[in-house]
């Protein structure tokens, strides 16, 4: 009988490498959810190990025709090719330029520290965390697989946060995170999206439009990047009629942007072709496929 197990036992092994999937929703990695400030308005969140995994990562990131990463990479001095998994955006409730956490692989084991080769770079000690920095953000490491990059005295306040008495992650927005596909490579959530609207001519119907997106509650972004990239974004309102006011709105600008794009196989119009509007109750989805050929059109534009 005992026979028998060694074929069974084998057989399950397989079958649970056969069945091991993708997590069914986003989340923030364990090492980095607990840095989140319980006032952070929002996070954003790239993740390069899934990138990696798709046509991007060698038409786009690997070529270095991705201009944000390339500065952040020139302005902490970080490998983002190769030693980063996972960066997560932090916008502060003060208006504060943004924190990013981030989690990878820093230094060849435990207890070593990464090296820099980027001239300039000096390093100073805070409570036990080291921070290296020059002339634009500093990078704080908290063990060898996170760190933080931001201006200084924002990542001492990450430190000083945490040991503060009844210190709370931002359970929020890590619960808003977990109403995304898992599979997710770029994400965005944000409880309060009125407040990352920014100051537009009050007049017109760009200013109508984004003066009903000042109401906006909860916020969301997801992306997929398996037929060149597709955008999810989904906004909840305080009421239907303001949700359909909403997107009428953002219909009507779609068909301004098409209407005023000049030749019809444009770059604006096939984008403006690609995006889709439907209101559902008190929530405006709009979803937007930008064809392959077209992402470095959007990348900066997005720059």
């Amino acid at each position: 009988m005992k026979f028998l197990l060694i074929p069974v036992l084998i057989l399950s092994l397989f079958g649970l490498n056969a069945c091991r999937r993708e997590p069914e929703f986003a989340r923030v990695d364990a090492a980095l959810a607990p840095l989140i400030p319980p006032d952070a308005e929002a996070i954003a969140c790239i993740r390069l190990d899934r990138i990696k995994k798709t046509w991007f990562q060698e038409k786009y990131i690997a070529a270095g025709r991705v201009p944000q990463l390339e500065r952040f990479a020139e302005m902490t001095g970080l490998d983002v090719y190769k030693d980063v998994w996972e960066l997560l955006l932090v916008m502060q409730a003060d208006g504060a330029p943004p924190v990013v956490l981030i989690r990878g692989k820093f230094g060849g084991s435990f207890g070593l520290e990464p090296q820099f080769e980027k001239p300039g770079l000096q390093r100073m000690s805070y409570k036990g965390y080291y921070i290296i920095y020059g002339d634009g953000p500093g990078v704080m490491f908290l063990n060898t697989g996170a760190a933080a990059a931001g201006r200084i005295e924002d990542l001492k306040r990450i430190v000083d946060r945490r040991d503060e008495p009844g210190w709370k992650q931002n359970q929020t927005l890590l619960d808003l995170a977990e109403t995304l596909p898992g599979v997710t490579p770029i994400w965005m959530v944000t409880a309060k999206g009125g407040k990352l609207v920014p100051q537009l001519p009050s007049k017109g119907l760009l200013g109508g439009a984004a003066n009903l997106a000042k109401s906006l509650g909860p916020l969301t972004m997801h992306t997929s990047l398996d037929d060149g990239l597709a955008i999810t974004v989904r906004g909840g309102y305080p009421d239907a009629a303001t949700a359909r006011q909403a997107a009428q709105a953002v219909r009507a600008l779609v068909g301004v942007a098409r209407s005023r794009s000049g030749e019809r196989e444009s770059p604006l119009q096939r984008l403006a072709n690609g995006i889709r509007v439907n209101e559902r109750e008190t929530e405006v989805e709009i979803q937007a496929q930008v064809p392959e050929d077209l992402v470095e059109t959007l990348l900066t534009l997005l720059d």
